[in-house]
């Protein structure tokens, strides 16, 4: 899969934002829309009980929820939630990292960089990688065929 600032969906997202991004004002929104809570809400019934989903206090309109929508059906998000609630074994864990870093170095470069590798090691945790895919990244690193056989 191409890296998500490749992707067209993500693409269409930064160029909405910067021609309308910086218009957004989440009391204008509220105002706008009496009803925006159940716009941009929905609650799951589960066995587990209820789960709310609100999307409503986040700067976001109608068209950037369904360009969000498609960004995640392009990411495969839906395959990796139905493989989750499938019971194909997961391995459980929580990935968090702060926004804004409290000691910015170089400008901030050092958590750019951080935060480049936390999505691209979360991402690579929830698709995996086919057996195939990983041959071809170690035969390209000059693995030896004995070493694929002890790695593979």
């Amino acid at each position: 899969m191409a890296a998500l600032t490749r992707n067209p969906e993500f693409q269409k997202l930064q160029q909405w934002h910067r021609e309308h991004g910086s218009d957004l004002n989440l009391r204008r929104l509220f105002e706008a829309d009496k009803e925006r809570f159940n716009h941009f809400s929905l609650t799951l019934n589960t066995n587990h009980g209820h789960i709310l989903l609100d999307y409503s206090k986040n700067l976001v309109t109608e068209d950037v929820m369904k360009m969000l929508v498609e960004l995640a059906k392009s990411r495969g998000v839906e395959a990796a939630r139905e493989r989750m609630f499938s019971g194909t074994k997961m391995i459980p864990c929580d990935f968090l990292i702060p926004v804004q870093t409290q000691h910015p170095i170089r400008k901030g470069l050092h958590h750019k960089i951080l935060l480049a590798n936390f999505l691209a090691q979360t991402e690579a945790l929830m698709k995996g990688k086919s057996t195939e895919e990983a041959r071809k990244e170690l035969q390209a690193a000059g693995k030896s065929p004995g070493d694929l056989e002890k790695l593979l």
